[in-house]
């Protein structure tokens, strides 16, 4: 009973070919090119997934990294809105300089976010000069304390330790993009007096630090074709 079904299929296809002529074939044309769209379409929805899998995956495996370490808790939306607004408002001014301080050592046990946070405001190329010198002041001041009693203040010397190198090589920078010349040598001038004081402090070995150095004064990029 299947074949004659079949066979009756075939049989009925053929005199509709005859009648339309091109007019089928262009209809099972438009069939296959709707059906070419339909799986590019689903391709692009799989792949879309597949990111969005991959991006829920890294997300629980920092969550899973964070836990049982210093400074690893999740700062609350409230939080980072005072950070950023720290951040935005800071100057060369030291009482606001000493606020943002506070308010790092105060949160020491979100170290990880409140690093990130820091690093990604002092890597933001159109920043006035200025106001990188302050966030800079204010990664000195966090650091110069990271030997308090304050439980987990010491994750912030971890944490900048890895962050640091990104932070003056953009500094370099945003300092050979500086208009004035005059500008850009007081910032220079004072990103290398900030190392120094790093290494009267001992905070960090004396090749690292001169490596920060190097970094902010003659470039990565510029030391790589000289190596």
């Amino acid at each position: 009973a299947t074949t004659n079904s079949a066979g009756a299929g075939a049989g009925a296809a053929t005199p509709a070919a005859a009648v339309t002529g091109g007019g089928a074939a262009a209809s099972r044309g438009g069939s296959r090119q709707v059906l070419t769209l339909s799986q590019a379409e689903a391709e692009e929805e799989r792949e879309r997934q597949r990111l969005e899998e991959r991006a829920t995956q890294e997300r629980q495996r920092r969550d899973r990294d964070k836990k049982g370490i210093a400074g690893g808790k999740r700062l609350s939306d409230q939080d980072w809105d005072k950070l950023e607004l720290l951040l935005r408002s800071i100057n060369v001014s030291r009482c606001t300089v000493l606020e943002a301080m506070v308010f790092c050592l105060d949160k020491a046990d979100w170290a990880i976010e409140i690093a990130e946070c820091i690093t990604e405001s002092l890597t933001i190329m159109e920043t006035d000069m200025a106001l990188k010198i302050a966030r800079l002041n204010l990664v000195s001041d966090v650091l110069h304390n990271t030997a308090s009693s304050r439980p987990s203040a010491w994750a912030y010397r971890r944490e900048f330790e890895k962050s640091l190198p990104d932070i003056f090589e953009h500094m370099h920078l945003a300092i050979a993009r500086e208009e004035s010349r005059l500008q850009a040598d007081k910032a220079k001038e004072q990103a290398v007096r900030i190392l120094r004081i790093w290494e009267d402090w001992g905070l960090f070995a004396p090749q690292y630090v001169r490596g920060l150095e190097a970094a902010l004064v003659v470039g990565v990029k510029r030391l790589r074709s000289l190596a």
